[in-house]
């Protein structure tokens, strides 16, 4: 689950532009960057420097630098501002604060630098007058108004309220996140049916030179064992599976931590990339499905899950800007 999280109804989302270079945007054979594609249902997890004002829900449009000059990602903070500790302020002397994101969308069409500086309502805008020069800007509302349109523009062209919709999608599962917490802080037992015999759990551990937060904690009653557990209401892949090995690895090597450590991903389904690499860990590292786990808090299904019908019912009833044709391909599965 996302560290740090505090999502309310009531605040509104701020905006941000991310600048980066190509080191963070490219592979080493010029390819866009793996780790920034977006993936349907996909974990959150990987993190990026900040401003410390980031809250969780805040949209971030990212402007690549030379020689791409465009904004071509449309992101979401999934975890407020954390301040870095030492062992990472040293690897990033220039920023104090970090945040977890996930990527909404990837624009087929980017804006680039040229649309930018054509568009007369961005004339008063800090980043276009500092040339897209230096690391974070703030986005006005009334900024953020002429580039979500251009955004909208881009996307699936068949739903109005594009960004918003991506923005709902990834509040509601930082939202179900919380909520599972809540029910399994409150009821541990849930879980023995997976040989997981917990009588109590910490939440939201830090752990100090990995950037982490775990999500549950505790002592296994049978075993004696440390059992570390990472939440997920999408399907986990290579992100949560680095997480949950960070996490291991690390208690590992603290003081009175109790042998062996035992790591569990309860997720809303496992791709590949996952199931292979835990096949090499068992085992060390167990998979549990939500479904199963929801089953046995009483919870019929992920409230996620009923966000999504609602929103793809919505999304079937939007008709294409330019055929009028209602069309299901830009579902959110």
């Amino acid at each position: 689950m996302t560290r740090g999280t505090t999502l309310t109804q009531t605040r509104q989302p701020q905006h941000w532009l991310w600048v980066v270079r190509p080191a963070y945007y490219a592979e080493a054979d010029g390819r866009d960057l793996e780790a920034l594609e977006p993936r349907e249902n996909a974990d959150a997890g990987d993190w990026w420097t900040c401003d410390a004002r980031t809250r969780a829900g805040d949209l971030i449009l990212m402007y690549r630098t030379t020689p791409k000059m465009d904004v071509a990602y449309l992101i979401q903070a999934a975890s407020d501002a954390r301040e870095l500790d030492a062992v990472v302020r040293a690897q990033y002397p220039t920023w104090t604060h970090s945040c977890e994101f996930r990527v909404l969308a990837k624009l087929d069409r980017p804006i680039t630098l040229a649309e930018l500086r054509a568009e007369p309502r961005l004339a008063s805008w800090g980043a276009r007058r500092s040339n897209f020069q230096g690391q974070s800007h703030t986005i006005s509302p009334d900024v953020w108004a002429v580039l979500e349109a251009m955004v909208n523009a881009r996307l699936d062209g068949a739903a109005p309220a594009s960004v918003a919709r991506h923005a709902e999608r990834g509040i509601q599962e930082a939202k179900s996140e919380k909520a599972l917490q809540r029910r399994l802080l409150e009821n541990p037992a849930a879980l023995a049916v997976h040989g997981i015999n917990v009588s109590f759990f910490k939440g939201e551990f830090t752990c100090r030179g990995i950037r982490g937060r775990i999500d549950l904690l505790g002592q296994d009653d049978h075993q004696g064992s440390t059992v570390v557990i990472e939440l997920k209401v999408v399907r986990a892949g290579r992100t949560t599976f680095g997480q949950i090995c960070g996490y291991v690895g690390w208690l590992d090597q603290q003081p009175g931590t109790r042998k062996p450590v035992h790591g569990v991903v309860i997720a809303d389904g496992f791709d590949d990339h996952f199931r292979l690499a835990a096949q090499m860990m068992t085992p060390r590292i167990q998979m549990i499905e939500l479904a199963d786990v929801n089953r046995a808090l009483g919870v019929e299904r992920p409230q996620v899950t009923a966000v999504r019908r609602t929103l793809n019912r919505r999304m079937r009833r939007a008709p294409d800007r330019r055929t009028g044709r209602h069309d299901r391909k830009g579902e959110l599965r």
